[in-house]
């Protein structure tokens, strides 16, 4: 605007509302003006309402315009002085205020070496400016002061998150201490309750003795047929079939028809696959294992003894 309206040092004031004085925000000069003093001073310097030329047009909310600053009433030497006039032969002055929504929110002042007359265009034209500028920078102010409220926001949010962070991270560690605790009395108890063991002559040797203290202390009651498979690692069809031909089970029945088994029949299971996995026959094995329990042969020592019983697809044969 300087440039094209030929001004030859303009300044943009900015009102501070908080500490309620104008603020030189930015400068311009022409190059081939010697107003470099000027410039600096007014950079450096700060006006309270109605204090100078910006000071006046902030108390007015107008424009103004001065011919000569020299010959203007009430702006002798002195006045020139105190604007940062003195080293400096200026003469024309003009400014205009920057407003958005009757608030004024700077001024901006130009400068000339020489006198320049009144253009009642010119301050027609730059008031409407003044507005449209005002609006530019009164909606960039709520932009930052959007920008400062969602940065708040956003800085609260993190703290609030983080305490929440914390917070539930204290639960954790305090729920994650009761359940080790409770672990640590489960296997308290499971310890005291091992060594006030009142059988353990009961215990059956050998493989049996591979069962551990849980599977122990459950076998007082009985086993289902899926649990027997599980203790011993023989599938629940092969169990069914060797009960079926050699009968060194017997199993009972529960209320709902399920067999259960007992800690012995787990302890012949055992020999028997121990038996197996040396290549003893099935039916030899499961000899040995009831005569040394019963001191007497299975039931049916045909069975026992017919090798064409172990048919190849019998499924205690891969054992």
């Amino acid at each position: 605007m300087g440039e094209c309206l030929r001004w030859e040092l303009g300044a943009l004031w900015h009102v501070d509302p908080v500490a309620g004085r104008l603020t030189c925000a930015a400068t311009w000069r022409w190059p081939l003006a010697d107003l470099r003093a000027l410039e600096e001073s007014r950079r450096r310097g700060t006006l309270s309402l109605g204090d100078g030329l910006p000071g006046r047009v902030w108390q007015a909310g107008q424009a103004a315009w001065i011919t000569d600053l020299a010959e203007e009433a009430g702006l002798g030497n002195g006045a020139a002085t105190s604007e940062g006039t003195s080293d400096e032969a200026v003469h024309g002055w003009f400014g205009f205020p920057v407003v958005a929504g009757g608030e004024v929110l700077g001024v901006v002042e130009f400068f000339s070496r020489e006198a320049r007359q009144v253009d009642p265009e010119l301050v027609q034209v730059t008031s409407r400016f003044g507005r449209l500028f005002g609006r530019i920078l009164g909606d960039a102010e709520q932009e930052q002061e959007a920008e400062r409220e969602q940065e708040a926001e956003r800085e609260q949010f993190l703290d609030e998150a983080a305490t929440a962070v914390t917070n539930s991270g204290q639960l954790l560690l305090r729920e994650l201490a009761a359940r080790v605790a409770r672990v640590n009395e489960m296997l308290e108890s499971i310890v005291r309750l091992d060594r006030s063991d009142p059988e353990p002559s009961a215990r059956p040797p050998g493989p049996a003795g591979e069962l551990s203290t849980a599977h122990r202390r459950r076998s007082r009651g009985a086993f289902t047929l899926k649990m027997l498979s599980e203790l011993t690692g023989v599938p629940p069809g092969t169990l069914r079939t060797w009960e079926r031909r050699y009968r060194f089970t017997h199993p009972s029945r529960s209320a709902a028809g399920y067999r259960q088994y007992g800690e012995a029949d787990v302890a012949r299971i055992l020999q028997i696959k121990q038996l197996r996995e040396r290549g003893v026959r099935i039916g030899e094995a499961v000899q040995i294992v009831s005569e040394s329990v019963t001191g007497i042969p299975p039931e049916d020592p045909a069975a026992v003894s017919d090798p064409a019983s172990e048919s190849p697809t019998d499924p205690g044969s891969h054992l």
